[in-house]
């Protein structure tokens, strides 16, 4: 223990002298309190000139400068698409200059001597843009860090988005990032203190930070989308899965386990990926159990995934069924105590006020029926990981 404590000092001491080390006095965080990203007609509405085809013609040659820097963790930076006085904020950090932002990344990303000291895995997805006018850009995208300095090297992760403004050759003339965990109120972008975003950061890098993480079986894969303070956005990958109804969880759990463990036409074990999905309608009188137990070949296609070796083997009786879940966009509330019926129903109805306050749209199915997902053993001691779900119709990550 003293060790992690001594390696846990350190660290912080190095994040607050690489904050200082690139603040820039003279840069604010934005004036604007509040920013909104609904697409601009400005853009669409504005006459075709020359001027302005060239124009869109930089700004689309940006766009693609972008998809290769995330794609890559800017190695390389492509420093002609910046302006030399370029000014950078995020919540943790304010710099000037092209210099000072390629040193930040490349920090980041573990190509300085203090980076390779601090930071390993690094990397970005970007999810989407948005044309915001003629001379802004935004882009929606996950971030994920390892802090390699702590012993137990405890991964951090980000969502947000990046607005960018553009000066009259479509280079970056300033880039302002805003956290999904801190900045989000309500739909709309907000500034938050410092000191709020250092704790946001350093509460990610406690041993064991964000409470019991392991599962029963191997977790079902899926790529995070927002990590805001109440709920996550995931998206998952279609799947083929086995399902059954039942009248007490207990029953589903037997049923299923009795599957995986052979019973099953082909006498064939199974081993299914966690969570237990369980869709309850809201009168509580239609419960179906599912367990997810492999991918279809087109899923791993798309996915760059090898195809399944082997179909997934039919029951050996007709109570319990094969089944195919799309891919789907899924918002999801933890909580770790007893999922007993009020205190699903609570957290269920606590995501769907979250949702309409962030102007998230769930399924219509979504809102007639919880769906419970569990991760632990049906009569597991000590904590428990526990998720509601809503499957979301409309959302910031459309194709």
């Amino acid at each position: 223990m003293p060790t992690r404590v001594v390696s846990a000092l350190a660290l912080l001491l190095l994040l607050q002298h690489t904050v200082h080390a690139f603040v820039a006095p003279s840069t604010p965080w934005p004036r604007t309190h509040t920013v909104r990203l609904a697409t601009s007609s400005s853009s669409s509405a504005s006459s075709t000139t020359p001027a302005n085809e060239a124009f869109e013609k930089k700004k689309d040659a940006l766009k693609r400068t972008l998809r290769r820097e995330y794609a890559s963790f800017f190695a390389p930076m492509e420093k002609q698409m910046y302006r030399p006085d370029v000014q950078f904020v995020d919540p943790l950090t304010s710099l000037s200059g092209v210099d000072s932002y390629q040193k930040n990344v490349d920090m980041l990303g573990s190509r300085t001597l203090l980076g390779k000291l601090l930071f390993s895995d690094a990397g970005i997805v970007l999810h989407n843009f948005e044309d915001l006018g003629p001379r802004k850009l935004s882009t929606r995208w996950t971030l994920r860090l390892r802090a390699k300095m702590l012993p137990w090297a405890p991964m951090a992760r980000f969502t947000g988005v990046s607005l960018y403004d553009l000066d009259d050759e479509a280079r970056v003339m300033k880039q302002t990032d805003y956290w999904d965990s801190i900045n989000l109120v309500q739909g709309d972008y907000k500034q938050a203190p410092l000191l709020t975003g250092v704790k946001d950061f350093l509460n990610q890098l406690g041993p064991g930070a964000g409470g019991a993480q392991q599962a029963m079986n191997a977790e079902l894969p899926f790529e995070l989308l927002r990590r805001a303070p109440e709920y996550e956005v995931r998206r998952y990958p279609a799947f083929e899965a086995v399902e059954t109804d039942y009248e007490a969880r207990p029953e589903g759990y037997d049923r299923l386990g009795t599957y995986a463990s052979g019973w099953n036409v082909e006498h064939r074990k199974v081993r299914p990926f966690s969570p237990s999905i369980m869709r309850i309608d809201v009168n509580e009188k239609d419960k179906t159990m599912v367990w997810p137990v492999g991918f279809s070949n087109e899923a791993l296609a798309q996915s760059g995934g090898a195809a399944s070796q082997q179909a997934i083997p039919a029951p050996a009786d007709e109570i319990i069924r094969r089944t195919s879940v799309p891919a789907q966009v899924v918002a999801v509330l933890r909580f770790e105590t007893p999922a007993t019926a009020p205190v699903v129903k609570y957290y269920s109805g606590r995501l769907m006020e979250l949702l309409a306050a962030d102007k998230l749209v769930p399924t219509e199915a979504a809102a007639q029926a919880y769906t419970l997902c569990q991760y632990d053993a049906i009569f597991s001691i000590g904590t428990r990981r526990n998720e509601v779900w809503a499957v979301l119709e409309k959302h910031d990550w459309q194709d």
